[in-house]
């Protein structure tokens, strides 16, 4: 998910009892400090940074098509958007 930033709580939906976690906004986390080792998909791994420009709001909305609402982080998570997105 490119909703909330790397390294971020994730949210689970289902019984925490039963370990029924079969939905949920889930963030790449890492014990690297600082953020994130990202697979790409060209096949370049990037470290990503947990400060990368995510813009999280209750406003941004669900977006269908186009660039997304949640800043950088949000278009890489995003295909034919037409935004070029560099993480170097």
């Amino acid at each position: 998910m490119t909703v909330l930033p790397p390294n971020s709580p994730s949210c689970t939906t289902g019984d925490q009892a039963s370990n029924d976690n079969d939905g949920g906004i889930f963030t790449p986390n890492s014990y690297h400090p600082g953020g994130v080792n990202v697979g790409m998909a060209d096949g370049a791994i990037v470290f990503v940074s947990e400060t990368i420009n995510a813009t999280t709001t209750s406003s941004a909305g669900n977006v269908k098509e186009g660039p997304s609402n949640f800043g950088i982080w949000g278009n890489l998570g995003v295909r034919n958007d037409g935004v070029p997105v560099s993480v170097k």
